[in-house]
């Protein structure tokens, strides 16, 4: 509403020949639009900067449930070799009882 307000009193300023002040309603119409401009500009420089930073914050979290979930393998692996190894020690202590003492 600014914007046009200064314009149309700049063109009335200019039919009725009053120049210096049609030149202050277009400058203050000029101000006007580059601060609605720059302020239009700054809101969406911010909306970029946070879908920017949310989505930094969801690759660090898939990578940490990716580090998470390749932990949690391992952690099944290592049992699973803990479980094997143990089966080992007990198959080899019923051999040593089945075998007849010479």
């Amino acid at each position: 509403m600014g914007l046009s307000l200064f314009s149309r009193l700049a063109e009335v300023s200019v039919e009725e020949g009053k120049y210096e002040e049609a030149f202050q309603y277009q400058k203050s119409y000029i101000n006007v639009f580059e601060e609605a401009f720059n302020s239009d500009k700054l809101d969406k420089t911010k909306q970029l900067e946070i879908k920017y930073e949310r989505e930094l914050q969801n690759q660090k979290l898939m990578r940490l449930r990716l580090e998470g979930e390749k932990k949690e393998q391992q952690i099944k692996l290592m049992k699973a070799l803990n479980d094997r190894q143990n089966q080992l020690v007990e198959n080899l202590k019923l051999n040593e009882l089945n075998v007849p003492n010479s």
